[in-house]
Protein backbone atom coordinates (compact mmCIF):
# COMPACT_ATOMS: atom_id res chain seq x y z
CA UNK A 1 0.00 0.00 0.00
CA UNK A 2 1.42 3.18 -0.48
CA UNK A 3 1.90 5.69 1.95
CA UNK A 4 -0.98 8.01 0.79
CA UNK A 5 -2.66 5.36 0.82
CA UNK A 6 -2.06 4.41 4.59
CA UNK A 7 -2.33 8.11 5.39
CA UNK A 8 -5.89 7.90 3.88
CA UNK A 9 -7.10 4.68 5.64
CA UNK A 10 -5.63 5.87 8.82
CA UNK A 11 -7.37 8.94 8.76
CA UNK A 12 -11.01 7.01 7.80
CA UNK A 13 -10.13 4.68 10.88
CA UNK A 14 -9.62 7.97 13.19
CA UNK A 15 -12.69 9.22 11.13
CA UNK A 16 -15.23 6.41 12.29
CA UNK A 17 -13.66 5.80 15.84
CA UNK A 18 -14.35 9.04 17.11
CA UNK A 19 -17.90 9.11 15.85
CA UNK A 20 -18.28 5.14 16.78
CA UNK A 21 -20.03 5.97 20.71
CA UNK A 22 -23.56 4.31 19.13
CA UNK A 23 -21.20 1.11 18.24
CA UNK A 24 -19.52 1.50 21.90
CA UNK A 25 -22.51 1.26 23.87
CA UNK A 26 -24.61 -1.44 21.66
CA UNK A 27 -21.56 -3.51 21.34
CA UNK A 28 -20.30 -2.96 24.98
CA UNK A 29 -18.51 -6.25 24.93
CA UNK A 30 -16.74 -5.92 21.35
CA UNK A 31 -13.29 -4.61 20.74
CA UNK A 32 -14.78 -1.53 18.06
CA UNK A 33 -11.45 -0.01 17.14
CA UNK A 34 -10.85 -3.62 15.42
CA UNK A 35 -14.08 -4.05 14.40
CA UNK A 36 -14.22 -0.90 12.15
CA UNK A 37 -10.26 -1.15 10.94
CA UNK A 38 -11.27 -5.10 9.92
CA UNK A 39 -14.54 -3.30 7.88
CA UNK A 40 -12.53 -0.96 6.25
CA UNK A 41 -9.39 -3.39 5.35
CA UNK A 42 -12.67 -5.50 3.89
CA UNK A 43 -13.68 -2.66 2.08
CA UNK A 44 -10.50 -1.44 0.49
CA UNK A 45 -9.92 -5.44 -0.51
CA UNK A 46 -13.27 -5.71 -2.15
CA UNK A 47 -12.63 -2.14 -4.20
CA UNK A 48 -9.35 -3.57 -5.31
CA UNK A 49 -10.53 -7.09 -6.19
CA UNK A 50 -12.36 -7.74 -9.68
CA UNK A 51 -15.85 -8.83 -8.99
CA UNK A 52 -16.49 -11.80 -11.00
CA UNK A 53 -19.25 -9.94 -12.90
CA UNK A 54 -16.45 -7.66 -14.58
CA UNK A 55 -14.33 -10.85 -15.18
CA UNK A 56 -16.92 -12.94 -16.84
CA UNK A 57 -17.81 -9.96 -18.95
CA UNK A 58 -14.38 -9.30 -20.01
CA UNK A 59 -14.26 -12.62 -21.52
CA UNK A 60 -17.13 -12.92 -22.72
CA UNK A 61 -17.05 -10.06 -24.97
CA UNK A 62 -13.28 -10.91 -26.01
CA UNK A 63 -15.08 -13.87 -27.90
CA UNK A 64 -17.04 -11.97 -29.87
CA UNK A 65 -16.77 -11.68 -33.47
CA UNK A 66 -14.06 -14.73 -32.97
CA UNK A 67 -15.16 -18.50 -34.37
CA UNK A 68 -15.35 -19.32 -29.96
CA UNK A 69 -17.98 -16.44 -29.82
CA UNK A 70 -20.01 -17.28 -26.92
CA UNK A 71 -23.94 -18.01 -26.97
CA UNK A 72 -26.25 -15.94 -25.87
CA UNK A 73 -27.89 -19.02 -23.41
CA UNK A 74 -24.38 -19.56 -22.18
CA UNK A 75 -23.44 -15.86 -21.83
CA UNK A 76 -27.20 -15.47 -19.41
CA UNK A 77 -25.89 -18.65 -17.63
CA UNK A 78 -22.79 -17.43 -17.40
CA UNK A 79 -23.91 -14.01 -16.02
CA UNK A 80 -26.36 -15.61 -13.28
CA UNK A 81 -23.09 -17.95 -11.69
CA UNK A 82 -20.82 -14.87 -11.64
CA UNK A 83 -23.61 -12.64 -9.91
CA UNK A 84 -24.04 -15.75 -7.29
CA UNK A 85 -20.28 -15.71 -6.96
CA UNK A 86 -20.23 -11.83 -5.99
CA UNK A 87 -22.96 -12.18 -3.78
CA UNK A 88 -22.02 -14.95 -1.69
CA UNK A 89 -18.51 -13.24 -1.44
CA UNK A 90 -20.65 -9.82 -0.28
CA UNK A 91 -22.87 -12.04 2.27
CA UNK A 92 -19.96 -14.13 3.23
CA UNK A 93 -18.27 -10.68 4.67
CA UNK A 94 -21.30 -9.32 6.00
CA UNK A 95 -22.14 -12.72 8.19
CA UNK A 96 -18.64 -12.40 9.67
CA UNK A 97 -18.74 -8.30 10.56
CA UNK A 98 -22.11 -8.88 12.17
CA UNK A 99 -21.13 -8.09 15.98
CA UNK A 100 -22.64 -10.77 18.60
CA UNK A 101 -21.99 -10.42 22.08
CA UNK A 102 -20.52 -13.16 24.67
CA UNK A 103 -22.80 -15.54 26.05
CA UNK A 104 -23.14 -16.12 29.46
CA UNK A 105 -22.57 -19.30 31.37
CA UNK A 106 -25.29 -20.79 33.79
CA UNK A 107 -23.76 -19.11 36.86
CA UNK A 108 -24.21 -16.12 34.90
CA UNK A 109 -20.11 -15.58 34.02
CA UNK A 110 -18.82 -14.70 30.64
CA UNK A 111 -18.61 -18.16 28.37
CA UNK A 112 -14.99 -18.11 27.01
CA UNK A 113 -13.91 -17.70 23.38
CA UNK A 114 -12.27 -20.49 21.77
CA UNK A 115 -11.42 -19.10 19.12
CA UNK A 116 -13.03 -19.43 15.30
CA UNK A 117 -14.45 -22.34 13.62
CA UNK A 118 -15.30 -22.80 10.02
CA UNK A 119 -18.82 -23.85 8.64
CA UNK A 120 -20.08 -23.88 5.09
CA UNK A 121 -24.07 -22.13 5.05
CA UNK A 122 -26.07 -22.91 2.23
CA UNK A 123 -27.78 -19.79 1.52
CA UNK A 124 -30.59 -18.87 -1.61
CA UNK A 125 -26.66 -17.97 -3.06
CA UNK A 126 -26.32 -21.08 -2.99
CA UNK A 127 -23.26 -22.35 -0.53
CA UNK A 128 -21.18 -20.05 1.59
CA UNK A 129 -18.34 -21.74 2.12
CA UNK A 130 -15.93 -21.24 5.22
CA UNK A 131 -17.76 -18.66 6.86
CA UNK A 132 -15.89 -17.82 10.41
CA UNK A 133 -18.14 -17.75 13.69
CA UNK A 134 -16.74 -18.02 17.30
CA UNK A 135 -17.16 -20.68 19.26
CA UNK A 136 -17.72 -20.01 23.42
CA UNK A 137 -17.45 -22.55 25.75
CA UNK A 138 -18.80 -23.27 29.22
CA UNK A 139 -16.22 -25.98 30.13
CA UNK A 140 -17.91 -26.40 34.02
CA UNK A 141 -21.23 -27.58 31.81
CA UNK A 142 -19.43 -28.90 29.42
CA UNK A 143 -21.38 -26.83 26.79
CA UNK A 144 -20.45 -25.10 23.70
CA UNK A 145 -22.49 -22.52 21.90
CA UNK A 146 -22.00 -20.65 18.69
CA UNK A 147 -23.65 -16.96 18.78
CA UNK A 148 -23.50 -16.07 15.53
CA UNK A 149 -25.74 -18.91 14.65
CA UNK A 150 -28.62 -17.81 16.64
CA UNK A 151 -28.45 -14.44 15.69
CA UNK A 152 -28.86 -15.37 12.12
CA UNK A 153 -31.38 -17.53 12.48
CA UNK A 154 -30.09 -20.83 10.88
CA UNK A 155 -32.64 -23.44 10.58
CA UNK A 156 -33.10 -25.41 13.72
CA UNK A 157 -33.30 -29.13 12.51
CA UNK A 158 -33.89 -32.14 15.02
CA UNK A 159 -33.27 -29.62 17.52
CA UNK A 160 -29.99 -28.23 16.30
CA UNK A 161 -28.54 -25.29 14.28
CA UNK A 162 -28.35 -26.71 10.80
CA UNK A 163 -26.43 -24.41 7.59
CA UNK A 164 -29.64 -23.78 5.89
CA UNK A 165 -30.35 -19.96 6.26
CA UNK A 166 -34.22 -19.30 6.74
CA UNK A 167 -34.85 -17.97 3.09
CA UNK A 168 -32.93 -20.42 1.43
CA UNK A 169 -35.12 -23.16 3.69
CA UNK A 170 -38.47 -21.76 2.69
CA UNK A 171 -37.08 -21.56 -0.83
CA UNK A 172 -36.70 -25.47 -0.74
CA UNK A 173 -39.33 -25.98 1.35
CA UNK A 174 -42.49 -23.84 -1.29
CA UNK A 175 -40.64 -26.31 -3.85
CA UNK A 176 -41.21 -29.58 -2.33
CA UNK A 177 -44.31 -28.50 -1.46
CA UNK A 178 -45.24 -28.31 -4.85
CA UNK A 179 -42.72 -30.72 -6.66
CA UNK A 180 -41.97 -34.00 -5.88
CA UNK A 181 -38.45 -34.13 -3.58
CA UNK A 182 -35.96 -35.45 -6.74
CA UNK A 183 -37.77 -32.42 -8.52
CA UNK A 184 -37.22 -30.04 -6.14
CA UNK A 185 -33.53 -31.02 -5.29
CA UNK A 186 -32.93 -30.63 -9.50
CA UNK A 187 -34.44 -27.52 -9.81
CA UNK A 188 -32.33 -26.05 -6.66
CA UNK A 189 -29.77 -27.69 -8.25
CA UNK A 190 -29.41 -25.93 -11.72
CA UNK A 191 -30.83 -22.58 -10.36
CA UNK A 192 -27.75 -22.46 -7.70
CA UNK A 193 -25.26 -24.54 -9.01
CA UNK A 194 -25.12 -26.52 -6.28
CA UNK A 195 -25.56 -30.38 -5.25
CA UNK A 196 -28.38 -31.22 -2.86
CA UNK A 197 -29.97 -34.34 -2.85
CA UNK A 198 -33.88 -35.45 -2.73
CA UNK A 199 -33.18 -36.49 0.89
CA UNK A 200 -32.05 -33.12 2.11
CA UNK A 201 -34.46 -31.32 0.80
CA UNK A 202 -37.31 -33.47 2.35
CA UNK A 203 -35.25 -32.85 5.79
CA UNK A 204 -35.09 -29.01 5.41
CA UNK A 205 -38.80 -29.10 4.20
CA UNK A 206 -40.07 -31.41 6.99
CA UNK A 207 -38.47 -28.31 9.48
CA UNK A 208 -40.24 -25.38 7.81
CA UNK A 209 -43.48 -27.28 8.18
CA UNK A 210 -43.30 -27.69 11.55
CA UNK A 211 -43.35 -23.90 11.76
CA UNK A 212 -47.12 -23.95 10.26
CA UNK A 213 -48.08 -26.89 12.78
CA UNK A 214 -49.53 -24.54 15.59
CA UNK A 215 -49.26 -26.21 19.56
CA UNK A 216 -52.43 -26.36 20.86
CA UNK A 217 -53.24 -25.65 24.50
CA UNK A 218 -56.73 -28.06 24.79
CA UNK A 219 -57.45 -26.56 28.29
CA UNK A 220 -56.81 -22.68 27.11
CA UNK A 221 -59.79 -23.47 24.63
CA UNK A 222 -61.97 -25.85 26.16
CA UNK A 223 -62.13 -22.62 28.84
CA UNK A 224 -63.11 -20.17 26.14
CA UNK A 225 -66.01 -22.20 24.48
CA UNK A 226 -67.34 -24.90 26.84
CA UNK A 227 -67.65 -28.57 25.71
CA UNK A 228 -69.52 -30.50 28.02
CA UNK A 229 -73.37 -29.24 26.45
CA UNK A 230 -71.82 -29.58 22.91
CA UNK A 231 -70.60 -33.23 24.02
CA UNK A 232 -73.97 -34.23 25.22
CA UNK A 233 -75.44 -32.75 22.11
CA UNK A 234 -73.67 -34.32 19.85
CA UNK A 235 -74.29 -37.58 21.90
CA UNK A 236 -77.90 -37.06 21.38
CA UNK A 237 -78.12 -36.44 17.70
CA UNK A 238 -76.14 -39.46 17.28
CA UNK A 239 -78.97 -41.64 19.08
CA UNK A 240 -81.81 -39.18 17.50
CA UNK A 241 -80.25 -37.81 14.16
CA UNK A 242 -83.42 -35.64 13.24
CA UNK A 243 -82.73 -33.22 16.01
CA UNK A 244 -81.73 -29.83 15.37
CA UNK A 245 -80.51 -26.65 17.67
CA UNK A 246 -82.17 -23.84 16.83
CA UNK A 247 -79.42 -21.90 15.04
CA UNK A 248 -78.38 -17.88 16.21
CA UNK A 249 -77.21 -15.11 14.30
CA UNK A 250 -79.29 -12.37 11.50
CA UNK A 251 -79.00 -15.28 8.83
CA UNK A 252 -80.92 -17.65 10.64
CA UNK A 253 -83.79 -14.86 12.12
CA UNK A 254 -84.05 -13.65 8.31
CA UNK A 255 -84.16 -17.38 7.33
CA UNK A 256 -87.07 -17.82 10.20
CA UNK A 257 -88.87 -14.47 9.02
CA UNK A 258 -88.89 -15.67 5.18
CA UNK A 259 -90.53 -19.14 5.99
CA UNK A 260 -93.05 -16.96 7.39
CA UNK A 261 -93.69 -14.91 4.91
CA UNK A 262 -96.82 -15.29 2.65
CA UNK A 263 -94.52 -14.93 -0.40
CA UNK A 264 -92.06 -17.13 0.32
CA UNK A 265 -92.76 -19.60 -2.57
CA UNK A 266 -92.08 -16.53 -4.88
CA UNK A 267 -89.34 -15.11 -3.18
CA UNK A 268 -87.58 -19.38 -3.42
CA UNK A 269 -88.53 -19.32 -6.78
CA UNK A 270 -86.94 -15.68 -7.68
CA UNK A 271 -83.83 -16.82 -5.80
CA UNK A 272 -83.26 -19.75 -7.87
CA UNK A 273 -84.20 -18.39 -11.30
CA UNK A 274 -81.09 -15.98 -10.41
CA UNK A 275 -83.34 -12.95 -9.04
CA UNK A 276 -81.41 -12.55 -5.71
CA UNK A 277 -81.70 -9.47 -3.63
CA UNK A 278 -79.00 -8.22 -2.43
CA UNK A 279 -76.60 -5.32 -2.31
CA UNK A 280 -74.24 -4.78 -5.18
CA UNK A 281 -71.06 -2.49 -3.51
CA UNK A 282 -72.92 -1.78 -0.54
CA UNK A 283 -70.94 -0.85 2.69
CA UNK A 284 -70.30 -3.94 4.04
CA UNK A 285 -72.26 -4.07 8.41
CA UNK A 286 -72.65 -7.73 9.23
CA UNK A 287 -70.41 -10.88 8.61
CA UNK A 288 -70.66 -14.32 8.29
CA UNK A 289 -68.17 -16.41 8.74
CA UNK A 290 -68.16 -20.17 7.08
CA UNK A 291 -66.44 -23.52 8.44
CA UNK A 292 -66.03 -26.66 6.08
CA UNK A 293 -64.65 -29.84 7.00
CA UNK A 294 -63.89 -32.70 5.09
CA UNK A 295 -61.51 -36.24 4.91
CA UNK A 296 -59.54 -37.64 1.90
CA UNK A 297 -57.63 -40.83 1.57
CA UNK A 298 -53.84 -40.71 1.04
CA UNK A 299 -51.26 -43.59 0.30
CA UNK A 300 -49.64 -44.36 3.09
CA UNK A 301 -47.02 -46.86 4.37
CA UNK A 302 -48.15 -50.46 4.47
CA UNK A 303 -46.52 -50.60 8.25
CA UNK A 304 -49.27 -47.18 9.13
CA UNK A 305 -52.39 -48.47 7.57
CA UNK A 306 -54.87 -50.45 8.88
CA UNK A 307 -55.40 -54.45 8.88
CA UNK A 308 -59.47 -53.08 8.65
CA UNK A 309 -59.74 -51.49 4.92
CA UNK A 310 -63.65 -50.32 3.44
CA UNK A 311 -63.82 -53.85 1.70
CA UNK A 312 -63.00 -56.48 4.38
CA UNK A 313 -58.91 -56.29 3.38
CA UNK A 314 -56.35 -53.70 4.59
CA UNK A 315 -56.60 -50.42 3.72
CA UNK A 316 -54.97 -48.69 1.10
CA UNK A 317 -54.72 -45.31 2.42
CA UNK A 318 -54.75 -43.40 6.03
CA UNK A 319 -57.43 -40.75 5.94
CA UNK A 320 -56.43 -36.42 6.18
CA UNK A 321 -59.00 -34.49 7.43
CA UNK A 322 -58.93 -30.58 6.26
CA UNK A 323 -60.68 -27.66 7.38
CA UNK A 324 -61.60 -24.36 5.82
CA UNK A 325 -63.02 -20.84 6.78
CA UNK A 326 -64.12 -18.23 4.42
CA UNK A 327 -66.02 -14.60 5.22
CA UNK A 328 -69.06 -13.01 3.35
CA UNK A 329 -70.54 -9.71 4.11
CA UNK A 330 -74.22 -8.36 4.09
CA UNK A 331 -75.44 -5.07 4.78
CA UNK A 332 -77.21 -3.18 7.53
CA UNK A 333 -80.39 -4.78 6.89
CA UNK A 334 -79.00 -8.18 6.36
CA UNK A 335 -79.37 -8.38 2.50
CA UNK A 336 -75.50 -10.11 0.37
CA UNK A 337 -73.26 -7.68 -0.76
CA UNK A 338 -73.23 -8.90 -4.16
CA UNK A 339 -69.97 -8.83 -7.13
CA UNK A 340 -71.66 -8.93 -9.90
CA UNK A 341 -74.99 -9.64 -9.27
CA UNK A 342 -73.35 -12.77 -7.51
CA UNK A 343 -72.64 -13.68 -3.91
CA UNK A 344 -69.32 -13.89 -3.26
CA UNK A 345 -66.32 -14.76 -0.63
CA UNK A 346 -64.24 -11.51 0.96
CA UNK A 347 -60.96 -11.67 -1.06
CA UNK A 348 -57.91 -12.88 1.08
CA UNK A 349 -60.44 -14.51 3.72
CA UNK A 350 -60.25 -18.09 2.70
CA UNK A 351 -58.06 -20.08 5.17
CA UNK A 352 -56.99 -23.78 5.33
CA UNK A 353 -56.07 -25.98 7.72
CA UNK A 354 -55.26 -30.08 7.86
CA UNK A 355 -53.74 -33.07 9.36
CA UNK A 356 -53.25 -36.66 9.31
CA UNK A 357 -54.15 -36.96 12.89
CA UNK A 358 -57.63 -38.77 13.64
CA UNK A 359 -60.98 -36.66 14.96
CA UNK A 360 -59.75 -36.40 18.14
CA UNK A 361 -56.49 -34.84 16.76
CA UNK A 362 -58.29 -32.78 14.40
CA UNK A 363 -61.03 -30.92 16.72
CA UNK A 364 -58.66 -29.37 18.80
CA UNK A 365 -56.72 -28.09 15.79
CA UNK A 366 -59.89 -26.84 13.94
CA UNK A 367 -61.39 -25.50 16.81
CA UNK A 368 -57.86 -23.10 17.28
CA UNK A 369 -58.01 -22.62 13.17
CA UNK A 370 -61.76 -21.06 13.82
CA UNK A 371 -61.20 -19.33 16.71
CA UNK A 372 -57.85 -17.73 14.46
CA UNK A 373 -60.66 -17.06 12.02
CA UNK A 374 -63.31 -15.22 13.85
CA UNK A 375 -65.40 -17.62 14.36
CA UNK A 376 -66.41 -15.59 18.39
CA UNK A 377 -66.67 -12.36 16.55
CA UNK A 378 -68.77 -13.01 13.63
CA UNK A 379 -72.45 -12.36 13.25
CA UNK A 380 -73.28 -15.51 11.80
CA UNK A 381 -71.49 -19.22 11.52
CA UNK A 382 -72.31 -21.28 8.85
CA UNK A 383 -70.89 -24.85 9.09
CA UNK A 384 -71.29 -26.25 5.57
CA UNK A 385 -70.02 -30.54 4.99
CA UNK A 386 -71.08 -33.15 2.80
CA UNK A 387 -73.41 -34.14 5.97
CA UNK A 388 -70.90 -36.84 7.27
CA UNK A 389 -71.66 -37.98 11.10
CA UNK A 390 -68.40 -36.97 12.17
CA UNK A 391 -68.86 -33.57 10.84
CA UNK A 392 -72.00 -33.03 11.82
CA UNK A 393 -71.19 -34.35 15.28
CA UNK A 394 -67.97 -31.90 15.17
CA UNK A 395 -70.48 -29.01 14.46
CA UNK A 396 -72.44 -29.77 17.44
CA UNK A 397 -69.71 -29.46 19.81
CA UNK A 398 -67.90 -26.49 18.05
CA UNK A 399 -70.73 -24.12 17.30
CA UNK A 400 -74.02 -25.81 17.91
CA UNK A 401 -75.76 -22.89 17.11
CA UNK A 402 -74.91 -22.29 13.73
CA UNK A 403 -76.48 -22.34 10.49
CA UNK A 404 -75.80 -26.28 9.19
CA UNK A 405 -75.68 -26.65 5.27
CA UNK A 406 -75.62 -30.04 3.83
CA UNK A 407 -73.81 -29.78 0.64
CA UNK A 408 -76.33 -29.34 -2.20
CA UNK A 409 -74.34 -31.09 -4.79
CA UNK A 410 -73.69 -34.16 -2.50
CA UNK A 411 -77.60 -34.32 -1.62
CA UNK A 412 -77.95 -34.26 -5.53
CA UNK A 413 -75.58 -37.41 -5.41
CA UNK A 414 -77.63 -38.89 -3.35
CA UNK A 415 -80.77 -38.27 -4.86
CA UNK A 416 -79.81 -40.04 -8.08
CA UNK A 417 -78.46 -42.89 -6.41
CA UNK A 418 -82.30 -43.28 -4.71
CA UNK A 419 -83.77 -42.49 -8.17
CA UNK A 420 -81.62 -45.39 -9.77
CA UNK A 421 -83.15 -47.87 -6.92
CA UNK A 422 -86.60 -47.40 -8.81
CA UNK A 423 -88.15 -48.82 -11.82
CA UNK A 424 -89.34 -47.08 -14.84
CA UNK A 425 -91.13 -48.20 -18.17
CA UNK A 426 -88.58 -46.27 -19.97
CA UNK A 427 -85.47 -44.00 -20.21
CA UNK A 428 -87.62 -40.91 -20.33
CA UNK A 429 -89.62 -41.67 -17.79
CA UNK A 430 -86.92 -41.83 -15.56
CA UNK A 431 -85.82 -38.53 -16.32
CA UNK A 432 -88.87 -37.17 -16.02
CA UNK A 433 -89.12 -38.23 -13.13
CA UNK A 434 -85.80 -37.01 -11.90
CA UNK A 435 -86.61 -33.46 -13.01
CA UNK A 436 -89.50 -33.20 -10.48
CA UNK A 437 -87.40 -34.48 -7.54
CA UNK A 438 -84.54 -32.11 -8.70
CA UNK A 439 -86.47 -29.46 -8.19
CA UNK A 440 -88.11 -29.92 -5.08
CA UNK A 441 -84.69 -30.72 -3.75
CA UNK A 442 -83.86 -27.13 -5.36
CA UNK A 443 -86.67 -25.89 -3.76
CA UNK A 444 -85.64 -27.48 -0.35
CA UNK A 445 -89.24 -29.32 0.12
CA UNK A 446 -87.47 -32.49 1.41
CA UNK A 447 -90.90 -33.60 2.97
CA UNK A 448 -92.53 -34.20 -0.86
CA UNK A 449 -89.60 -34.97 -2.13
CA UNK A 450 -89.68 -38.10 0.29
CA UNK A 451 -93.57 -38.29 -0.78
CA UNK A 452 -92.84 -38.27 -4.47
CA UNK A 453 -90.10 -41.02 -3.98
CA UNK A 454 -91.73 -43.31 -1.90
CA UNK A 455 -95.08 -43.42 -4.40
CA UNK A 456 -92.18 -45.22 -6.62
CA UNK A 457 -91.04 -47.53 -4.51
CA UNK A 458 -92.06 -51.54 -4.20
CA UNK A 459 -91.76 -54.61 -2.00
CA UNK A 460 -88.17 -55.67 -4.01
CA UNK A 461 -86.40 -51.79 -3.24
CA UNK A 462 -88.51 -50.77 -0.46
CA UNK A 463 -85.69 -51.60 2.33
CA UNK A 464 -82.86 -49.64 0.37
CA UNK A 465 -84.80 -46.75 -0.51
CA UNK A 466 -86.08 -46.43 2.77
CA UNK A 467 -82.42 -46.38 4.07
CA UNK A 468 -81.89 -43.78 1.42
CA UNK A 469 -84.71 -41.21 2.13
CA UNK A 470 -83.38 -41.74 5.95
CA UNK A 471 -80.22 -39.57 4.92
CA UNK A 472 -82.95 -36.75 3.85
CA UNK A 473 -85.50 -36.98 6.11
CA UNK A 474 -82.52 -36.78 8.97
CA UNK A 475 -80.92 -33.36 7.35
CA UNK A 476 -84.39 -32.15 6.39
CA UNK A 477 -83.63 -28.48 7.96
CA UNK A 478 -79.70 -28.71 6.76
CA UNK A 479 -81.50 -29.21 3.57
CA UNK A 480 -83.53 -25.74 3.06
CA UNK A 481 -81.76 -25.08 -0.33
CA UNK A 482 -84.60 -22.34 -1.31
CA UNK A 483 -84.37 -20.48 1.84
CA UNK A 484 -80.68 -20.27 1.94
CA UNK A 485 -80.65 -19.00 -1.67
CA UNK A 486 -83.41 -16.30 -0.70
CA UNK A 487 -81.17 -15.71 2.27
CA UNK A 488 -78.55 -15.06 0.20
CA UNK A 489 -76.87 -18.19 1.53
CA UNK A 490 -74.04 -20.91 0.46
CA UNK A 491 -75.12 -23.97 -0.03
CA UNK A 492 -72.56 -25.37 -2.11
CA UNK A 493 -69.29 -26.99 -0.21
CA UNK A 494 -66.91 -26.94 -3.70
CA UNK A 495 -64.53 -24.80 -1.98
CA UNK A 496 -63.40 -27.37 0.54
CA UNK A 497 -63.85 -30.34 -2.41
CA UNK A 498 -61.34 -27.87 -3.87
CA UNK A 499 -58.67 -27.87 -1.42
CA UNK A 500 -58.78 -31.66 -0.72
CA UNK A 501 -57.90 -31.99 -4.45
CA UNK A 502 -55.27 -29.29 -4.65
CA UNK A 503 -53.52 -29.63 -0.73
CA UNK A 504 -53.71 -33.06 -0.97
CA UNK A 505 -54.69 -34.93 -4.40
CA UNK A 506 -52.17 -32.91 -5.98
CA UNK A 507 -49.10 -33.79 -4.29
CA UNK A 508 -50.01 -36.66 -2.77
CA UNK A 509 -51.77 -38.90 -4.61
CA UNK A 510 -49.50 -39.49 -7.66
CA UNK A 511 -48.38 -42.52 -8.97
CA UNK A 512 -46.61 -44.87 -7.10
CA UNK A 513 -46.30 -42.79 -3.60
CA UNK A 514 -46.15 -44.11 -0.58
CA UNK A 515 -46.24 -41.49 2.42
CA UNK A 516 -45.53 -41.87 6.24
CA UNK A 517 -48.28 -39.87 8.46
CA UNK A 518 -45.44 -37.70 9.63
CA UNK A 519 -44.40 -36.93 6.40
CA UNK A 520 -47.68 -36.38 4.60
CA UNK A 521 -48.86 -34.22 7.83
CA UNK A 522 -45.24 -31.81 6.75
CA UNK A 523 -46.67 -31.74 3.75
CA UNK A 524 -50.54 -30.09 3.98
CA UNK A 525 -49.00 -28.02 6.34
CA UNK A 526 -46.88 -26.15 3.92
CA UNK A 527 -49.37 -26.49 1.17
CA UNK A 528 -52.65 -25.11 3.66
CA UNK A 529 -49.91 -22.25 4.05
CA UNK A 530 -49.43 -21.10 0.84
CA UNK A 531 -53.20 -21.78 -0.16
CA UNK A 532 -54.22 -19.71 3.08
CA UNK A 533 -51.08 -16.80 1.61
CA UNK A 534 -49.39 -17.61 4.89
CA UNK A 535 -46.11 -18.97 3.28
CA UNK A 536 -43.06 -16.76 3.76
CA UNK A 537 -39.95 -16.98 5.78
CA UNK A 538 -39.70 -14.92 9.49
CA UNK A 539 -39.21 -11.46 8.51
CA UNK A 540 -40.88 -11.10 4.81
CA UNK A 541 -43.59 -9.21 4.09
CA UNK A 542 -46.80 -11.50 3.53
CA UNK A 543 -49.54 -10.93 0.41
CA UNK A 544 -51.93 -8.31 1.77
CA UNK A 545 -54.90 -9.83 2.65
Amino acid sequence: MKNADKKSLNQEIDKQIEAASVLSTTYPEQDVELMIVERLLKKRGAEIRKSEVDSFKQQAISTLGTDHEIGFNDAERGFLQAALADGRTGFKEFIESIPIDTPLCEDGTKMVNNGNQKKNIMSALGLVEGVNRSLYRDDAFNVSVYPLDDKIGLLIIDGSRSRYTQVFAWNAAGLYAELTESDAALTINAMLGIEINKTQVAEVAQAVAENYVRPIDTVALTGQIGTEGPEEAAEHIEAQPCANVAAEGFLAEKLRELDASPDRDKIIQAAIDGKLEGAEGAEPALTAQYLLGDGTGVPGLRRELSDKGKDGGRAGTFEAKIGCAFRQEFDANGAPILDGGNIARVPGTTKYTGTTEKIGGFFPQFLDFAMQNNMLTADQIVFLSDGATWLRNMQVRLCPTAIFIVDFYHAAEHLDEVIGLLRFHSAEKQEEFAEKCRRQLEFGDIGQLAALIRSKKNSSNEEKVEKKLAYFECNADRMRYGLFRAAGIFIGSGVIEAACKTIVGKRLKNAGMHWSKKNANGVIALRCAICSDEFAAPGAALPAA
